[in-house]
């Protein structure tokens, strides 16, 4: 069953090289399964090749003291505006190599180390002429 969405980051436009950061959503520990959608809805007429959206999710394990970055889905400014999904599950993995807490992806994808009591978003733009409309949005399924 899926919980209701919970918004991560609402849909805005973002038109300036920055950094928002969504607010902490403390999860419903009987979900088994979160699912993030990351929907791209607009790409400004300007934008180009060397601009880029980084959808990154963050989790916490340790109510909120340390964020690790779990996953990124990317958009280049030339790229058509759509939806990506990542999914995380609890027991996604039986073991990792140490992960370095302060560092992101390098490239979009997801670390399969399951997810903690809290999960927030942010959006990062980067190039001369970003310009973006973007929304993410949680779900936990149990």
């Amino acid at each position: 069953m899926i919980t209701k969405p919970f918004t991560l980051i609402a849909s805005a436009q973002q038109n300036t090289v920055s950094t928002t950061t969504g607010t902490a959503v403390v999860l419903d520990r009987g979900g088994e399964q979160l699912i993030v959608v990351a929907n791209v809805s607009a790409v400004g007429g300007g934008a180009g090749a060397g601009d880029l959206l980084k959808m990154m999710v963050d989790t916490s394990f340790d109510g909120g003291a340390t964020w690790i970055n779990i996953g990124r889905a990317d958009l280049a400014g030339n790229a058509a505006a759509k939806k990506q999904i990542m999914v995380f599950n609890v027991g996604q993995a039986a073991g990792t190599q140490p992960i370095d807490a302060t560092s992101d992806l390098g490239a979009a994808g997801v670390r399969e180390i399951g997810f903690g009591d809290q999960i927030r978003a942010r959006g990062i733009t980067t190039g001369a002429s970003a310009d973006f409309t973007y929304s993410i949005t949680g779900y936990d399924r149990a």
